[in-house]
């Protein structure tokens, strides 16, 4: 490459910081890395001419995405700039290049510096490249040890998996049926304040604002293959499709709707049903459910519960049949993901409530009453 070339992008590069001090620069920041390696030459002589000041922390994470590892000397010198922003977008580029060569310097960032907002991205850091080389967690002397909330991990239901306070913050913003739609996996809260969210490479910015209406938070979309983003999904989901309800008083009504119709999207009347007493999970037990009293021929789908029993009866041509109710251990969360579904509140004595989504065609209302030794008599109704 000539001289000149060497400086073909500085415009762009100058613009770039310009719009990142106005929140703007993610559109130029996208068609930037469209140049592909090209870019990184320009781009590395040009970080390497600028004084240290905030806007440069655009160009850091500028150059990771272009995933390159021949930037990781360059970024752990920034760990060591005087500016926590430059420190902050430097443990974030490590992060996202999964360089294990930074392993031992983030560890010290972690545990040192000054700065809350850096000791977290570098923590987080941390964690992203052992997700790529778990064998490299013995050269680690702090990491997770400083007192926080975050390294503490909570059960959110008996026998379920367990999941840390930042896995669980995420979570909460993006549940696992969204991240499955939209094939988007959120990563990190970065120091800009905002969610960054992992799609696939070329997502819109109308994705953005999807899932930030999702969230009830600003998003940043970050650009990654299918094939990274499936093991991240993997590694943060592992409550399953149900992890909604545990934080359902929590989430926007955007992301409740969404599951709603995630769940809707699979109930399959003309297919034979699951069996209730062989579904894996709540969310399938839900389903089955649903397909139950869609057929057409269903009236109303009964569940009563007292204590830690359920029966479970439909209504067909005017004459009641038993169903074998789900495993007793999936009983109280099928009732929960049920409730939250139709927006009533689970510890409810009676109440009315919906499930539906246009997408489907399908509508159903469900009557909850206390009635007798019932702890909760459940009406369902298909309205076709």
């Amino acid at each position: 490459m000539s001289h000149a070339d060497d400086h073909a992008f500085d415009h762009r590069f100058e613009l770039l910081m310009e719009l990142y001090g106005q929140g703007e620069a993610e559109g130029l920041q996208r068609q930037l890395l469209h140049e592909g390696a090209r870019l990184y030459g320009p781009l590395m002589n040009y970080i390497l001419r600028q004084p240290n000041e905030p806007r440069v922390a655009v160009l850091l994470t500028t150059l990771a995405k272009l995933d390159d590892q021949r930037a990781v000397p360059v970024l752990i010198r920034f760990l060591d700039i005087h500016l926590p922003e430059l420190r902050r977008a430097a443990a974030l580029s490590l992060g996202w290049l999964r360089a294990p060569a930074a392993l031992e310097k983030l560890d010290s960032v972690e545990e040192k510096d000054p700065d809350e907002t850096v000791r977290a991205e570098a923590a987080a850091a941390i964690d992203e490249i052992l997700r790529e080389y778990p064998n490299l967690s013995h050269v680690l002397r702090h990491h997770g040890t400083r007192e926080s909330a975050s390294t503490e991990e909570v059960s959110m239901s008996p026998g379920m998996p367990k999941a840390t306070p930042h896995d669980a913050k995420l979570m909460k913003c993006v549940p696992r049926l969204v991240a499955d739609k939209y094939q988007a996996v959120p990563i990190r809260y970065g120091a800009d304040g905002k969610l960054h969210v992992a799609a696939l490479l070329g997502r819109s910015s109308r994705l953005r604002d999807t899932l930030s209406e999702i969230a009830g938070h600003p998003v940043t979309l970050e650009s990654w293959p299918l094939s990274r983003i499936r093991p991240a999904m993997q590694a943060l989901y592992r409550l399953g499709d149900e992890d909604f309800c545990y934080w359902h008083d929590q989430i926007t009504e955007a992301a409740l709707g969404e599951c709603a119709s995630r769940v809707l999207a699979r109930v399959e009347p003309d297919s034979p049903l699951c069996p209730l007493d062989e579904a894996v999970d709540a969310i399938e037990a839900v389903r089955a459910v649903l397909a139950l009293a869609a057929t057409g021929r269903t009236e109303v789908v009964v569940i009563e519960t007292t204590g830690e029993g359920m029966r479970l009866r439909y209504d067909m041509g005017g004459m009641f049949h038993s169903l074998e109710p789900p495993a007793p251990e999936l009983r109280p969360r099928f009732l929960k993901a049920l409730f939250v579904l139709a927006r009533i509140a689970p510890e409810v004595e009676s109440g009315e409530g919906t499930i539906g989504s246009p997408e489907s065609g399908l509508h159903f209302r469900i009557k909850v009453v206390s009635r007798g030794e019932c702890q909760h008599r459940v009406e369902l109704r298909c309205e076709h």
